[in-house]
């Protein structure tokens, strides 16, 4: 699949509007990640961030008929991160023992990075997941293999010839053809509109 196979008219704003069970699932499958791990990056342990992974999804359920978005005023993204915010703050609030326990308010307002940087490293870190799912989708047994043990698994040019019975000249014409697909997705998953803010 090349990167414009995957190109609508219709924005995923508008297709999750119009309830569109594929525009649902795509949702989930790309932000819901997004979402889970920015709420345990916030001090939330893996029940919790599935909690506020499945109320976020719940509220832009609720919400989304009513948005009227306009790349101007902010990004998706960001309302996103505004419902994932208030969720995780709404869970704190409700159990008293949630707070004791994993001190989440404490690590909201001590981190290193903002909730909003965070946000945005969670954000950039699917981009890539979702990259690196394409370009392998794209290549053929041997080339995928080679891709992922050489880009994905770090592991070393001989070793991977030696296992795969190929020259090192074929895995590093393998690994310069994986990373321009790898930029050339990455160029357009941050203008898709399935998944650009």
């Amino acid at each position: 699949m090349t990167p414009n196979d995957s190109r609508t008219s219709l924005s995923l704003i508008e297709r999750l509007q119009n309830q569109e069970e594929q525009a649902w699932a795509h949702f989930d499958a790309f932000y819901g990640p997004i979402i889970y791990r920015f709420a345990m990056a916030q001090g939330a342990s893996h029940d919790v961030a599935e909690e506020v992974r499945s109320a976020s999804y719940v509220a832009v359920v609720k919400q989304i008929k009513q948005l009227q978005y306009d790349q101007q005023r902010g990004r998706f993204r960001n309302w996103l991160l505004t419902i994932a915010s208030r969720r995780l703050a709404d869970l704190v609030r409700q159990r008293p023992g949630l707070q004791a326990d994993s001190k989440i308010l404490e690590s909201l307002e001590g981190r290193d990075a903002t909730p909003q940087q965070e946000w945005e490293r969670q954000w950039q870190q699917q981009l890539l997941l979702e990259a690196f799912q394409r370009v392998e989708g794209r290549m053929g047994d041997e080339s995928r293999e080679i891709f992922r043990r050489l880009v994905r698994e770090s592991q070393p040019v001989a070793e991977i010839a030696r296992d795969l019975d190929v020259s090192e000249n074929k895995i590093y014409k393998t690994k310069q053809r994986s990373v321009d697909m790898l930029r050339e997705e990455l160029r357009f998953l941050e203008h898709d509109p399935l998944t650009a803010g």
